[in-house]
């Protein structure tokens, strides 16, 4: 009966078709009722292709629903009110940083064009007898630093233009050390140049800047010859008035002629003075 029903549906049946009936079929041998699933391995979508001529569009993967927070009404307040304190110190660490700033640049405004100084609290004022001049004064502290290091900072700061006197004062700083404070005077104009000078050729971080009054007597320069092979030796005399209240012979030009001649360099200063007095 089975080779009758055999040759009825149409011949024996080969080899093949025996095997292709009894093996399973494949996952994608009859097309999906449902999308296809979330994540597929390369060979999954070589064989949809294979089936419906087209790559398999992957679901997004659902995001998972986040889990609901609940606050009480004194929780949320405490919340606020932590953020609005932070905010808060946030706006008063900006405000404390711009006052340094303005007063940082206040400060360098000054050294470039100080503001006319005051009249000093004793009353003094211009006279017939000196000049008044509105100056500035530069001071820092040194210690660490050698003394031929400094010898050779106020030989520059004099070097510099604008500098009038340049000096050093010992001073005891803090934990007992014992420092150098360094001074310059010079005219406004001059204090930035001036600056420079000292952080370039110093260990110093900050300079201080103060407006000053400075009164000074009239001087003139004359010369005076010596009986030391008529070398002439030139000599500053400061005015009162009318009245010569200070003769001074240049001591380097003293210092010279001494050497020279052989004698101590007093003997050549009294000599200059004594002839610069007689001469009125």
């Amino acid at each position: 009966g089975g080779k009758a029903a055999s040759k009825s549906m149409g011949g024996p049946m080969w080899t093949g078709e025996k095997q292709a009936q009894a093996a399973p079929a494949k996952a994608w041998a009859k097309p999906p009722t449902t999308k296809p699933p979330t994540r597929l391995t390369q060979e999954q979508k070589d064989d949809y292709f294979l089936l419906h001529g087209e790559e398999p569009q992957e679901q997004p993967t659902a995001q998972q629903p986040r889990d609901e927070v609940t606050l009480s009404r004194k929780e949320l307040s405490a919340l606020v009110e932590d953020a609005v304190a932070k905010a808060l110190e946030k706006e008063r660490k900006k405000e404390k940083r711009s006052q340094k700033h303005r007063a940082a640049a206040a400060s360098a405004s000054s050294l470039v064009a100080p503001a006319p100084s005051p009249p000093l609290s004793s009353g003094l004022s211009n006279s017939p007898f000196w000049s008044l001049d509105a100056l500035t004064l530069l001071t820092f502290n040194i210690d660490d630093q050698t003394a031929e290091l400094l010898a050779h900072l106020c030989a520059t700061l004099l070097a510099t233009d604008g500098c009038l006197d340049a000096w050093q004062t010992p001073v005891l700083m803090k934990k007992g050390r014992a420092a150098v404070e360094v001074s310059a005077l010079c005219s406004p104009p001059s204090a930035p140049a001036l600056v420079e000078v000292a952080f370039r050729n110093s260990t110093t971080l900050g300079v201080r800047s103060q407006p000053v009054e400075r009164a000074s007597l009239r001087r003139t320069f004359v010369t005076a010859k010596t009986p030391f092979d008529d070398k002439e030796v030139r000599v500053k005399v400061a005015w009162m008035g009318e009245d010569a209240v200070s003769v001074k012979p240049e001591f380097e030009d003293c210092k010279k002629v001494a050497e020279a001649a052989g004698v101590p360099c007093k003997v050549v200063q009294d000599w200059v003075r004594c002839e610069v007095i007689k001469r009125g």
